[in-house]
C-alpha cells in the first residue's frame, strides 16, 4: 500500500512539473483560494495581483515540502532559474544526503507591498520557522534549529501571463 502512495505521489509531482513548463497558472492541487494554503498566517494585501501572491504562497508551500521530505523539485519549479531563492534547494539535498529533518515548519506571517506595477511587484515577505530537529541518519546525533524569522524582499515579474519570483534579497 506505501509504495501505491509513493507512485502516485511520485505521478502528481511529476504531472505538476509538466504543468508547470505548459504554461498551467496552477499546479495539480493549488486551490484557487489562497488562503487555503497552510503556509500562510498573514492578511494578504488586496491592491496586490492575486497570482504574485499565489507564487510566494506556493514558493513557501514549496519550502515545506523540501524541509519535510528532502524532495526539492517544487522548490526549482516555484522561481525562475537564477533567483537566490532557490539556493535553499541545494541545502536540502546536502542536509538529506546524510540526515533528516523532522517537525519544522515555514509560514508567511507577514506581507507588504514595496513596489506594485504591472512590470514588476517586490513584496516584503516574514516567514516565521519553527524549531527543526536535525538528525544525523548515522550517529543518530540530533541538533535543534531554533525557531527564527526570515525578512526576504522577492521581486516577481510577469512572464507569459503568470508571476514568476525572479529575485530575492
Amino acid at each position: 500500500m506505501f509504495l501505491r502512495i509513493g507512485v502516485v505521489l511520485i505521478s502528481i509531482t511529476l504531472l505538476s512539473g509538466c504543468g508547470r513548463s505548459e504554461g498551467a497558472k496552477f499546479l495539480a492541487g493549488e486551490a484557487g483560494n489562497l488562503v487555503a494554503s497552510t503556509s500562510l498566517d498573514a492578511t494578504l494585501p488586496s491592491n496586490v495581483e492575486p497570482l504574485a501572491l499565489t507564487a510566494i504562497i506556493n514558493y513557501i508551500d514549496a519550502l515545506n515540502i523540501g524541509l519535510h521530505t528532502g524532495q526539492v523539485l517544487p522548490i526549482r519549479m516555484a522561481a525562475m532559474a537564477g533567483c537566490g531563492c532557490l539556493k535553499i534547494a541545494d541545502s536540502f539535498e546536502d542536509i538529506y544526503a546524510t540526515a533528516n529533518l523532522v517537525g519544522g515548519d515555514y509560514k508567511i506571517t507577514e506581507i507588504s507591498a514595496l513596489i506594485n506595477t504591472p512590470q514588476v511587484i517586490k513584496l516584503k515577505v516574514r516567514v516565521a520557522m519553527s524549531a527543526t530537529k536535525h538528525v544525523d541518519r548515522k550517529s543518530g546525533a540530533v541538533q535543534i534549529w531554533e525557531a527564527s524569522n526570515i525578512d526576504t524582499n522577492f521581486t516577481l515579474k510577469p512572464v507569459n501571463g503568470d508571476w514568476w519570483i525572479v529575485q530575492s534579497q
